[in-house]
């Protein structure tokens, strides 16, 4: 049993959860207390969920068969045990499971009680990565520019992703098997890179690996760190392989960013004077400059590159995932994908010594990590209070089914007009996290992934089979299984899977347009 705990939001959602890893709001309960959290775990309060090698799946599941689990308002094993009270899921890394209904109360909490950056500090081994350090000027950039200027930018994303489409799928006169995920990582670099660094470098076939290859290598390295034994990391981590191709990667993109960054610092130096990049350059290199106060603090370029490299960590390859799942549902289900192309053409660790007190008695120690029981997952019952209203429709599929119209026709509900929005965080939609600490990037993500999918829904038709088949048939088709990372909660696609793609001849010559 590790000395830390992680935190798991059960959303149920495979395409986003690791975006939730990187971006969402994680709680973690830190102690400045000397004690062991190891040692102190036993005396918790809570009930506690055996895991065994590691299997989290087995252990969450277990008395409910394979066939039960995938069927509408199954309980998970312990959720029935505990359906209202706080329990302990006893991995490696301890996790406590609170109810839906504390959400609330932990939303306002301040950094110093609950910390989304102390948890990533400590879970991706800060000292060393430099993840879960302070990142004010890229965030605060997100937050404020990006966010602030994502109307202004669809036209570009668009044009990028019919750019990328055609550079990485380009004409499919015929059913031609492929794999997706690959190509959809460059195409996500592609159409973030135009946010992010603009034109030409966007373009640049080094910058785009660089994106790429950074999560990765970024992830391998905290693998090597936990690897090596605590005592010895101080002395051996910067010498690990993986830590130095980490450090190679960021002389790379410094060597690549520093001319940028000079020229737009000197293409706006009057007469003895920094001025912050005007508003109307639209990537984060701009954005950036404008968020530092260059006169009183001159230009650090290294630390420049690392909040770029920061910024981009983890949403190409989250963007990748979201945008290959919804291929992955639409290839199994052709009726659903015709639907959808008709829309298309119209179209937190706790870091309060003394732990915190919930209101039903209980406290959750320092340093304990938290999640919440996603309400809407399809492997939860439903509490009451919080059904969606078209569960008690009898002619809306259940929650376990996709269903690719099921927000839009939550919206069309009276007084819920401007809900169930993708971006839109609450007590019923965790993948994003929920309050002050929320993703500050998710609409910008949301719109990158959308006129990607946009995009590739104009151009080409999917299947499962080679004759356009979807799920069953004489094949008895599936669609492409989920993969759950061992000892953890993660979701990812079968990033190897091939489908089957075709164009879509009748509209290619509109949706060809932009891409030049």
């Amino acid at each position: 049993m590790g000395s830390e705990l992680d935190l798991f939001i059960l959303t149920g959602l495979p395409a986003t959860v690791v975006a939730v890893i990187l971006a969402s709001a994680i709680a973690v309960l830190y102690s400045k207390k000397s004690a062991s959290l190891e040692n102190s775990i036993q005396e918790w309060k809570f009930p506690h969920v055996t895991v065994e090698n590691g299997n989290v799946i087995a252990a969450i599941t277990q008395g409910t068969t394979a066939a039960n689990f995938a069927k509408p308002g199954v309980f998970f094993f312990w959720y029935s045990k505990y359906p209202d009270e706080p329990f302990v899921l006893a991995t490696e890394h301890p996790k406590i499971i609170l109810p839906n209904r504390f959400l609330n109360e932990l939303k306002p909490l301040s950094q110093d009680v609950l910390s989304l950056r102390r948890e990533v500090y400590d879970k991706m081994h800060g000292r060393y990565t430099t993840l879960g350090t302070d990142h004010p000027i890229g965030i605060q950039a997100i937050r404020t520019d990006l966010t602030a200027n994502i109307g202004r930018m669809l036209p570009e994303l668009q044009e990028e992703s019919a750019y990328a489409l055609e550079r990485e799928f380009g004409r499919i006169s015929t059913w031609t098997q492929m794999g997706v995920y690959d190509k959809l990582l460059q195409l996500s670099a592609l159409v973030n890179g135009r946010m992010f660094v603009g034109l030409p470098l966007s373009r640049d076939q080094d910058w785009i690996d660089i994106s790429i290859g950074y999560t990765m290598a970024m992830v391998q390295g905290i693998r090597a760190i936990q690897r090596t034994k605590p005592l010895l990391r101080p002395f051996l981590v910067p010498f690990l392989p993986e830590m130095k191709a980490l450090k190679e990667l960021q002389r790379r993109a410094a060597k690549i960013l520093r001319p940028h960054y000079e020229f737009i610092i000197g293409t706006h130096q009057g007469a003895g004077t920094e001025k912050k990049p005007a508003r109307n350059q639209y990537n984060l290199i701009s954005w950036m400059l404008k968020q530092m106060d260059l006169q009183r603090t001159g230009t650090d370029f290294d630390h420049l590159v690392h909040e770029q490299l920061f910024a981009g960590f983890g949403s190409i390859h989250a963007t990748s995932i979201t945008v290959t799942n919804a291929i992955f549902d639409l290839a199994a289900r052709p009726k659903k994908y015709s639907l959808v192309c008709v829309s298309v053409a119209w179209g937190r660790r706790v870091v309060a010594k003394d732990g915190i007190k919930l209101s039903n008695g209980q406290t959750m120690p320092p340093n304990a990590t938290i999640g919440f029981v996603h309400p809407l997952a399809p492997y939860v019952k439903i509490p009451a209070t919080l059904k969606s209203p078209l569960d008690y429709d009898p002619d809306q599929p259940p929650l376990s089914e996709f269903y690719p119209f099921r927000s839009y026709e939550l919206r069309r509900l009276p007084g819920q007009e401007n809900a169930h929005q993708f971006t839109q965080t609450g007590n019923d939609n965790l993948n994003f996290g929920h309050g002050a600490m929320s993703c500050p990037g998710r609409f910008f993500a949301s719109a990158e992934a959308k006129c990607i999918l946009i995009e590739f829904l104009r151009r080409y038709t999917v299947a499962l089979g080679p004759d356009g088949e979807g799920e069953g048939g004489i094949n008895d088709l599936k669609r492409p299984k989920n993969i759950v990372i061992p000892g953890n909660m993660q979701v990812v696609p079968n990033f190897t899977q091939p489908i089957y793609l075709k164009e879509l001849p009748e509209v290619l010559p509109a949706a060809r347009d932009g891409a030049t």
